[in-house]
Order: C-alpha cells, then structure tokens, then sequence
C-alpha cells in the first residue's frame, strides 16, 4: 500500500530505463508502474510466450505477459494512481477518491461499501481536491507537532516521530506508522464483524425464546380443549 500513497507512480521517476540506463525509448509501463524501454523488456522475456509470468527486474514483482504482446504494455496517464481494490495487472483503474480511516486509494465504485459502513460512513475525499493526499496522509507526532510521525507506539497510544522512537519509545512497542493503520482498520474490521456475530447470536435467542413462548400458548391451547371434549363425555 504504501507505494501508492503520497507518492507519484515510478513511471513518472523514471527518466532513464533501470536496464540500459539510458534514456526511455518506446517505454512501456508494468503492472508495478516500473518503465522500460520496449527493446530491453523484449530482450528480458525473449524466451517468454504470451500469458508467461515475468518479473520485474526492480521490485520483483510478477506479471504476465499480454496476449497481444509488450508493446501493448502502454504507460497509464502520467500522475494517475490505481484503485487498491479493484486494480489488477491487465485492468488497471484509476482511483479518483481516497478514503481517509482506511488509508486506501480507490475507484468511485470501491468507494460506496466505505460510505455505507455500519459504524458510519468513512470520509472520503477527492483525489482532485488540492493536496488532498498530503494533507490526509501526513499524520504528525503527538509531542513535536512540527515532526512527520514516523511510527506508532502502542503501550503509550500515540503517535512518533523518529526523535521520540530513540529518546524514550525504543524499548516500547512500536511499528512504523503505515503498518499500524493497516493493523487499526484490521482491528475495526474485526470489531465490526464480532459485533454483527453477536446480533446474530441475540437474533438467534430471541427467535428461540419467542418460538417457545408460542409453543406453550398453542399447547395449553390444545390442552383445554382436550379437556373440554374429556367434559362432553
């Protein structure tokens, strides 16, 4: 996640191909963003058929090639950013919104289940708002408001920058802060479905005991009539 957020698409880095080291020429873009020129990617899965797996030779991640070839492998619109949800390696959607509790970029149809959450609608901002990403993004130490929050200690609950980590922070609990808003949204995806469980459970009870309120009515019911036909005797 955290290659997407705050941060321009490699493609948009590169001014030189991380294989010749020369200047682009006929780039062409992976499903990581990565850019190459056409002729070094060529050379690189020249002994790959279409639909083989390939890696990136920068970040190792695996993609396949298309069926009609790399030259089709064309760079998405310079400075768009993919839908963490929904972008694959042969679809990649654009995101236009970024949820703030969720820390996730996304695509406006990813973006309705996060207005619609039980515990109340995310806040969702738009990726044309001025500075939206950094403004969301950049969460600052609890103590040195001035300091970027590099991580999150979690006996003292707040959040540090790298100054407090090594001044008093350094034996205590701590993750870098991304990771820990990953475990939060984690924790409240969790919260939530115990918290559905237990309706169920309630439900569950209810209809139990309801079920059984009405099967004591209907055989008392059956009870007295009987007994009146014992009567009529």
């Amino acid at each position: 996640m955290a290659a997407f957020l705050g941060q321009k698409s490699p493609s948009t880095q590169n001014a030189s191909c991380p294989i010749c080291l020369e200047e682009l020429r006929n780039r062409r873009c992976l499903p990581c963003r990565h850019s190459f020129c056409l002729g070094c990617l060529e050379h690189l899965c020249k002994n790959k058929s279409p639909g083989d797996s390939v890696t990136c030779p920068l970040c190792r991640n695996s993609f396949e090639i298309p069926q009609n070839g790399l030259d089709s492998m064309t760079d998405p619109k310079d400075g768009e950013r993919a839908c963490e949800v929904c972008s694959t390696e042969r679809d990649f959607q654009p995101a236009t919104v970024y949820c703030v509790d969720c820390s996730q970029l996304l695509c406006e149809r990813c973006s309705l289940p996060h207005k619609k959450m039980p515990a109340g609608a995310h806040s969702i901002k738009q990726l044309a708002e001025p500075d939206v990403l950094d403004s969301s993004l950049a969460t600052h130490c609890d103590k040195h408001a001035e300091e970027t929050a590099e991580f999150y200690c979690f006996d003292c609950k707040v959040n540090i920058c790298s100054k407090c980590f090594t001044d008093s922070h350094k034996q205590h609990k701590c993750e870098k802060a991304m990771a820990a808003a990953c475990r939060k949204v984690i924790l409240q995806i969790d919260g939530e479905s115990k918290k559905l469980s237990d309706s169920v459970k309630t439900l569950k009870k209810q209809v139990k005991e309801r079920g059984e309120a009405v099967k004591r009515v209907v055989d008392r019911h059956v009870k007295d009539l009987l007994d009146e036909l014992d009567k009529m005797r």
